[in-house]
This record gives C-alpha cells, sequence and structure tokens, in this order.
C-alpha cells in the first residue's frame, strides 16, 4: 500500500507470508493470503468494457462537463430521483502526466518509470468500478477510494478511463414515498422504522450521489522497510 506522511506501515504475518501494510484511517483492505501473482498483468489492448448495470429512471443523456458534481445539483427531477449506476468517460494523454509529475528540471526526476500509479478518486458517493482502456482494473467501495494501477496498464499517449459510479437507492426511496408507489414488497416481513411504525422516506432530504472528487493520479515508487 502507498503510504502517506506521517504513516508508519504495520507488520503482520499471516502463516508463512509477511506484510506490510499501510492504510488510511478511514479505509479498509482484503487480504487473499492463498494466491500469489507474479509481476504486472499484461496489457491486452483496448477493449469494449461491459455495459453499465440498468438504473432508475431509465437510462439519461449524456452529459458533457468540466466540473464534478452530484447528480441531485444537475437539475431537474429525474436527475434527483435517479438511483442505479453512471458511466464517467475521460480521455488523457498519458505523455502528458508524466510530463507533469516529473519535469525536467526536478533534481528529484528518477531515472526508472514508477512501479505504479495511484488513483484517488476523492468523494465516492458510494462506489466506482474503475475500468482502464477497456480493461477492468478494480472496485473502489470505500474510504479513501483509491485504487493502485500497475505500469503495464497505461500506455504512451491517448488513454481512456471509465467509472462506473453506483449510488445509495435513498433517493430513489425518497421519491417513490413521496408519490405513494409500491417498493415495500416483501413477503414475510414489514418495513419499519426504528420506532416500529410504518416506514416513510418522504422528507428525507436527498442524498449527494456520484463522483464528486477530486480525480488525480500519482506515481508510487516500491521501498524496502
Amino acid at each position: 500500500m502507498p503510504a502517506t506522511p506521517g504513516d508508519q506501515p504495520v507488520h503482520t504475518e499471516i502463516g508463512a507470508e509477511q506484510w506490510w501494510l499501510n492504510l488510511d484511517s478511514r479505509g479498509g483492505l482484503w487480504i487473499n493470503g492463498r494466491e500469489k501473482q507474479d509481476g504486472d498483468p499484461a496489457p491486452t489492448g483496448e477493449q469494449t468494457p461491459p455495459p453499465a448495470p440498468p438504473a432508475e429512471p431509465g437510462v439519461q443523456p449524456a452529459l458533457e462537463t468540466a466540473a464534478l458534481t452530484s447528480w441531485t445539483d444537475l437539475g431537474g427531477d429525474e436527475a434527483k430521483r435517479f438511483g442505479g449506476t453512471a458511466r464517467y468517460r475521460l480521455e488523457f494523454d498519458f505523455d502528458s502526466v508524466v510530463a507533469r509529475a516529473f519535469p525536467p528540471v526536478s533534481a528529484n526526476a528518477p531515472t526508472t518509470k514508477p512501479s505504479d500509479w495511484l488513483l484517488d478518486l476523492g468523494d465516492v458517493r458510494e462506489s466506482a468500478r474503475v475500468i482502464l482502456n477497456g480493461q477492468p482494473v478494480a472496485t473502489a467501495w470505500s474510504l479513501p477510494f483509491r485504487v493502485r494501477i500497475a505500469s503495464a496498464l497505461l500506455k504512451p499517449g491517448r488513454n481512456v478511463l471509465e467509472l462506473d459510479v453506483t449510488n445509495l437507492a435513498a433517493n430513489r426511496i425518497r421519491y417513490m414515498d413521496q408519490n405513494k408507489l409500491p417498493w415495500k414488497i416483501m413477503r414475510d416481513s414489514n418495513v419499519v422504522n426504528i420506532n416500529y411504525r410504518p416506514f416513510d422516506a418522504s422528507a428525507w432530504p436527498l442524498t449527494p450521489s456520484g463522483l464528486l472528487g477530486p480525480v488525480t493520479l500519482t506515481p508510487l515508487k516500491t521501498v524496502q522497510p
């Protein structure tokens, strides 16, 4: 895991394996100690990513924007009651990213390329599936919403980053209760609030949804503790 200033890696042992972990205080991590992968995954070229999952109230028109904001602030009732997944797409020039990260005048310019890159999605409401050049990379499902990307997956020149961001169903449920639409269709259970009274979300405030950012890409260097 990438270190942040002031943090100290934690050493732990899982069977015969030894791990050095550095986690954000807000973060979570799954560790699979049964499988071992040598080297970086080989890029397979640009592929067609899988379609985004269905959402309600159905497919929304594409929107081009230079600023990240909550779906609830996009205007229109459909955006406010939307529940599901939206796909973000960004084309960027990787050579320009490298040039900004390692300017030639820098005395600390590396002699070799970074081992990996850290994609930081910033504020995500609530999860994001990362697809790079048509290749599924990972799903960011908890704070701090950071994904490690192998250098082999990035190519010189044009790259395409796609993010399938899924929000909570809160705004959709709010809308359905406001309009008396049936959704509490449980065969063996009634939906109640904490006081065991009929559940009603009609007075809920709107919940921020989508990718709020900022989104950054930072080079990483492998070090030995």
